[in-house]
């Protein structure tokens, strides 16, 4: 269980979330490690950037 916290905290830093966008995203059920294909705006410009 503190591993899959541990991959969220780091997910959390890396992609400067907010705790709220974190529960979101858990609730959702997404993996922590493939937020970096969801943060790609910058090759896809049509996708929109994550919060700064």
């Amino acid at each position: 269980m503190a591993v899959k916290i541990e991959k969220w905290v780091a997910a959390q830093k890396k992609h400067k979330l907010s705790d709220k966008h974190v529960q979101m995203v858990r609730e959702l059920g997404l993996n922590p490690d493939k937020l970096g294909k969801i943060d790609n705006h910058k090759q896809e410009t049509w996708k929109a950037p994550l919060p700064q």
